[in-house]
């Protein structure tokens, strides 16, 4: 099910927003990777959106005056770590709810939440068109060597003045597409893959309804080993886990054919790093598109950017101005339903 925001459900938060006097509101407590300002891990709208319905804080603030953190009733948390938060849950005494900017929650204690009876949501679906974009944009960088061609039509000078007529990608079209985890990513993947004339092969823990594969022309394989061999594009879009950490290693790599590439755009440590750095070495794969690495961000001067045939991304496949505005309101839409007893749109625990 998609969530999306109700015209009567918008206006009244917009009414809500315009009431409310910030010194009245309750106390939200903002969390995100940015030590020194934790507010600018969010989208500024989204920081005047929120600030409509809480007193926003963070970490400096609770250490500034320790007695806020009993004040706090919901928390907004930006992956892929929040841990001024949640490595000192022990002082935030009255916390109902939190509400994760994404849908990964691998970064989340969910066991310690469920544990002191601390709602979590996070926001599936609204993020779904614009990750499968990225994706998508990933495919057709890699296969037209994007990053290379940017290098040579930009460079001072040029040999013989002229571009090399040699250095040329592969198609994309009537190519064969393996995608790992068909949830709402991994189908709208396939649905825009459909459109170049793609063969979508998907492997998934279960296999989805006839309706859903016959829509995007899409087959399953129930086995991983016997999916790579037969792909020219991998798409990794499965969540993290303790069984999907590593699952592209060393021998998966073999599997794959030295003319195909791979996209991650799930998490980084669903893919061994030093089994793809070793894999595009030793030239067992024809290329990479990550938007998300292991670890993340890269260190400065990795050798993944030295590889011509490699495209990084800072984990950014849903930073568009109106995916992240959805994110933002389903964030608040589940926090204001736990805090009000309703049920959640999109809960976790």
């Amino acid at each position: 099910m998609i969530f999306k925001m109700s015209d009567k459900v918008s206006n009244d938060m917009n009414e809500k927003m315009s009431q409310n006097d910030n010194d009245s509101l309750p106390y939200a407590f903002i969390d995100s990777t940015i030590k020194d300002n934790p507010m600018l891990g969010f989208p500024d709208d989204f920081i005047e959106l929120m600030s409509g319905y809480f007193r926003m804080v963070t970490w400096n603030d609770v250490q500034r005056e320790k007695s806020i953190s009993e004040k706090v009733v919901a928390g907004f948390v930006r992956p892929p770590t929040h841990k001024s938060l949640q490595d000192n849950l022990h002082i935030f005494k009255n916390l109902k709810v939190i509400a994760n900017f994404g849908v990964g929650v691998d970064h989340i204690k969910i066991p310690l939440y469920t544990e002191k009876g601390i709602k979590v949501a996070n926001t599936p679906d609204v993020l779904a068109p614009c990750v499968a974009d990225m994706g998508l944009m990933l495919i057709l960088a890699t296969a037209r060597n994007l990053k290379t061609a940017m290098a040579e039509a930009c460079a001072p000078s040029l040999p013989n003045n002229s571009f090399n007529g040699n250095a040329l990608g592969v198609d994309v079209c009537e190519a064969t597409l393996g995608i790992i985890g068909m949830g709402s990513i991994g189908y709208k993947i396939a649905q825009r893959a459909k459109g170049f004339d793609m063969k979508i092969l998907y492997y998934n823990r279960s296999r989805r309804p006839e309706e859903i594969e016959n829509s995007v022309g899409a087959t399953f394989v129930p086995k991983l080993h016997d999916l790579l061999p037969q792909c020219d594009f991998v798409v990794v879009i499965c969540p993290l886990s303790a069984e999907t950490k590593g699952l592209i290693g060393a021998e998966e790599f073999n599997l794959m054919k030295p003319t195909a590439t791979i996209v991650n755009i799930a998490r980084g440590g669903v893919i061994d790093t030093e089994a793809l750095v070793a894999a595009l070495k030793e030239k067992k794969i024809r290329g990479a598109g990550l938007d998300v690495t292991d670890p993340e961000p890269l260190p400065r001067g990795h050798v993944l950017f030295d590889f011509p045939n490699v495209i990084v991304t800072p984990h950014h496949a849903s930073a568009t101005v109106q995916t992240r505005m959805k994110m933002a309101r389903l964030m608040l839409a589940n926090v204001l339903a736990c805090l009000e007893g309703r049920p959640m749109p999109t809960p976790v625990n």
